[in-house]
């Protein structure tokens, strides 16, 4: 690829990319019918056994080749109503509900 080429595929990918909204924006925009998009997309990743809770405290130790994701907000709520277990790794942080998990598979193809 070169010069123009390059400058269209651009284009292209940050337009597409910055399309997309975020969970919270779609909350705050589209209420519960967002709630339920989101739900279908969680129950996959909880089906696909994707990750599991980790304490907050446990995040100070070396981790190499682990990978964690943080929660924060209505999402976490969401994740507790579709595994109740998650409850037990849920903090507050700077006033958020907070919730780390750490990922047992590819996310999205990352």
């Amino acid at each position: 690829f070169q010069g123009a080429t390059i400058n269209l595929l651009m284009r292209y990918v940050t337009g597409v990319t910055f399309a997309q909204l975020s969970a919270a924006k779609g909350i705050k925009m589209y209420g519960r019918e967002a709630e339920i998009k989101l739900l279908a997309e969680f129950q996959q990743l909880i089906d696909y056994k994707t990750f599991h809770g980790r304490h907050a405290a446990e995040l100070n130790a070396h981790m190499k080749g682990i990978v964690i994701m943080k929660i924060v907000g209505r999402e976490v709520d969401l994740f507790c109503e579709l595994d109740p277990s998650l409850k037990d790794y849920v903090v507050i942080e700077n006033g958020h509900k907070t919730l780390y998990v750490q990922l047992d598979k590819a996310l999205y193809g990352c």
